[in-house]
């Protein structure tokens, strides 16, 4: 009798399986600390790209008031206002946080004309890049490829020191 809570210990530990994966819904500051530090292309570029640009982008056609935003030098000088667009570390200043802040019809961005605002994350990660420092960095597609030599002790195959390299930054087993 000492049994009879648990008639299925196999349907028990199946069950367990399947509500393990389930940590990450309820306790979703565990899932969230992997990655807090903002990369340019995995999440500023995005927004760029789809807001601002066709305005102030590579064409020199379509662009607006001289600014060019794609690059960091071009960002930091700033376009024909002779302001800096981007001061980073100061995520408060420069003109496209004043610009993406106010709230004035004629001084936002992107204009309300485009029917593309801004969402409210997309603005804090804007920020929270420009705080960081405003790192640019290029896309892995346009950097030449270097011939790397396998890190650290001799392994069965190269691939494995560059794993057990990253199993040891990372101080895992």
């Amino acid at each position: 009798m000492a049994n009879r809570h648990v008639r299925h210990p196999l349907a028990a530990l199946l069950a367990l399986f399947y509500l393990a994966p389930c940590d990450a819904i309820l306790f979703p500051t565990n899932a969230l600390a992997v990655e807090t530090r903002i990369d340019f292309q995995r999440d500023i570029a995005p927004i760029l790209a789809e807001h601002c640009n066709h305005c102030h982008g590579v064409d020199e056609a379509t662009r607006q008031g001289g600014l060019r935003l794609d690059q960091r030098e071009t960002a930091m000088r700033g376009g024909e206002s002779g302001l800096p667009a981007i001061i980073p570390f100061q995520g408060d200043q420069g003109e496209v946080l004043k610009r993406i802040l106010s709230k004035d019809p004629e001084e936002v961005m992107p204009p309300p004309s485009e029917k593309k605002p801004l969402a409210a994350m997309q603005i804090e990660k804007i920020k929270g890049w420009i705080t960081d420092g405003a790192a640019y960095s290029t896309h892995w597609a346009f950097t030449a490829p270097e011939k790397v030599n396998p890190p650290g002790p001799e392994a069965r195959h190269p691939i494995d020191a560059f794993v057990i390299d990253r199993l040891g930054r990372e101080k895992l087993p």
